[in-house]
């Protein structure tokens, strides 16, 4: 849902009366209302898709802030069992666990497979890498601290998402084991490793400024200086900073090596399948555009990453299922 609230900004920037295709006028409003609509019927068909199944624990806290809960689905077995995380997207600004996917936890639990979805803090709360690192991967060494308690596998925890969380579940899979083995805290002694990840509509890296360069040639001049208007300021406020100078300083600079999936990408990495369509967005969708998915690609190539790919130009009996790719890995 991001892209549209980030279109909406678009408008009312460059909000002044254009021409359509028909050669009537069309307005700022007329473009609002339009997106509006969109917003809500793409809420609409989430809640149609959303679990219904109750969780066998709810709400169940594995950090301080208000937002760091989880639903947790068990599968019935006598070992421990696998798990898969769905990690929820909205722009790091909005959405939640509620939208996990009552098909997806049917059939991990028909494979003997559980399930999770987690809820963490929004940018307006805590700065981009303190979602990432400090909430989102402390899930997934909450559920390795559990892993007694509701029995599951330490080994075999794969993650997944769209957009923000298809990003996020990038950086859990090419990042280095954040784990502390003398912290206090026990649950930040267990590993944030995974066994598989996949980004639905993802994006390639959160150093967003090097979005420009990768979609030099991809996008008109215009429309990537519109994009640029909406990144400024969007920028500063993920990153908490007061001025677009302050990106280019020693401290933020190290913040955004930080969140650069891409140059954290290595051999040693778990599989990994990127998927995006552009029939899933609207023309000029920056955010969720094959660019990121291909960028991810070359780079794997460059590294030896074991990455899959799902894009428009794939076969459609060449394509990988998202669920079936983490259940494959976590056999």
């Amino acid at each position: 849902m991001v892209i549209f609230t980030f279109r909406i900004r678009l408008v009312r920037i460059t909000g002044r009366n254009r021409r359509g295709e028909n050669g009537k006028t069309m307005t700022g409003r007329t473009n609002r209302r339009t997106f509006v609509l969109t917003i809500i019927l793409i809420i609409a068909a989430s809640a149609a898709f959303a679990a219904k199944t109750p969780p066998t624990f709810r709400d169940v806290a594995y950090g301080p802030l208000e937002r760091d809960v989880l639903d947790f689905w068990q599968a019935e077995s006598d070992t421990p069992t696998p798990v898969v995380v769905f990690i929820h997207g909205g722009g790091f600004y909005q959405g939640s666990k509620n939208g996990a996917s009552e098909s997806y936890i049917k059939k991990c639990r028909e494979n003997g497979v559980s399930y999770a979805a987690i809820n963490y803090p929004y940018y307006q709360d805590v700065a981009l890498l303190g979602i990432i690192r400090d909430n989102i991967a402390r899930a997934v060494q909450f559920l390795r601290y559990k892993s007694d308690e509701w029995n599951i596998d330490k080994n075999a925890i794969a993650v997944y998402g769209s957009s923000a969380g298809a990003g996020s579940s990038l950086w859990l899979a090419f990042h280095d084991d954040i784990a502390d083995p003398d912290n206090a805290d026990p649950v930040l002694r267990e590993s944030s490793r995974v066994s598989a990840a996949v980004g639905i509509r993802t994006q390639a890296t959160y150093d967003f400024a090097k979005w420009f360069k990768y979609f030099k040639g991809e996008m008109d001049a215009k429309t990537l200086r519109a994009w640029k208007l909406i990144f400024i300021r969007t920028v500063v406020e993920m990153y908490h900073v007061e001025t677009e100078k302050q990106l280019n300083t020693p401290e933020i600079k190290e913040v955004r090596r930080e969140l650069d999936m891409l140059t954290m990408m290595d051999a040693n990495d778990p599989p990994v399948l990127v998927q995006t369509f552009t029939s899933d967005g609207p023309k000029g969708d920056m955010l969720h555009h094959p660019v990121h998915p291909r960028t991810v690609m070359k780079q794997a190539a460059n590294v030896g990453a074991n990455v899959t790919m799902n894009i428009d130009e794939t076969p459609k009996d060449q394509r990988t299922d998202p669920l079936d790719f983490m259940l494959k890995y976590l056999k």
